[in-house]
């Protein structure tokens, strides 16, 4: 059975099962197209799994796409922020209280999200990890992501589109979503992403730089309301 603690483990572990996993799928499928879509911080595990298999020389001809969605390929503003309370501490009362109310029981305080800090060892791994040449690679972004907001899943190098997908549930709702429905068919037929005008993507920018930073200054602000100041 699976449940949620699967996914709150070292994102190490979980890319070699994945690497096993798409070895296991082109030996019982030879010659059969693999397209790889993630979601979140499947996309790191995913990212992590093709460049190990890649730099082995193991990673099989028949994959051909691999499309993000809401992926922090350069770490989440909310697991940065905190892996930083944790790392202070004294903080363990807030941390127990919101691993409570967070969505699916995940805890802030697990291996998977201490590593998706935008500071962590595994995100320094995941950026200097390139993406293979041959690869069709699209990250996917919400315009209103507050979990993983759209700066931090761009990938250079790579192609990058954000989706009109707003709202405090917009992380959840983008894999289900008809405009990012859109972009992985476009991705699996090797068609660039959807255009926009400048103003739309302006406004993306915009609104994901504004939620990001919201973030990392609330992180900021729970720290220094946490801290012990020395008398005058």
């Amino acid at each position: 059975p699976y449940d949620e603690l699967d996914s709150q483990g070292d994102l190490r572990e979980a890319a070699s099962r994945l690497e096993a996993l798409i070895a296991a799928v082109s030996r019982a499928e030879p010659g059969v197209p693999i397209d790889l879509i993630a979601h979140s911080q499947g996309g790191v595990v995913t990212r992590l799994a093709i460049g190990e298999a890649f730099s082995r020389g193991t990673l099989p001809a028949e994959v051909r796409t691999f499309v993000t969605l809401g992926t922090p390929h350069g770490g989440a503003d909310l697991a940065t922020a905190l892996a930083a309370l944790d790392e202070l501490g004294g903080f363990d009362a807030q941390l127990a209280a919101l691993a409570a109310v967070v969505p699916g029981g995940h805890d802030p305080a697990s291996p998977a999200a201490r590593q998706l800090s935008e500071v962590s060892d595994l995100t320094r791994q995941v950026g200097a990890t390139p993406v293979p040449d041959h690869l069709r690679m699209v990250s996917i972004a919400a315009a209103g992501d507050w979990v993983v907001p759209g700066p931090r899943t761009v990938v250079d190098g790579e192609r990058h589109v954000t989706v009109d997908v707003h709202g405090l549930s917009a992380h959840d709702e983008l894999p289900g979503s008809a405009a990012a429905t859109r972009e992985i068919a476009l991705a699996m037929a090797g068609l660039p992403p959807t255009c926009v005008g400048a103003g739309e993507a302006v406004s993306a920018l915009v609104e994901g730089e504004t939620i990001s930073f919201a973030i990392d200054a609330a992180g900021a602000a729970g720290a220094l309301a946490g801290m012990s100041w020395p008398g005058p």
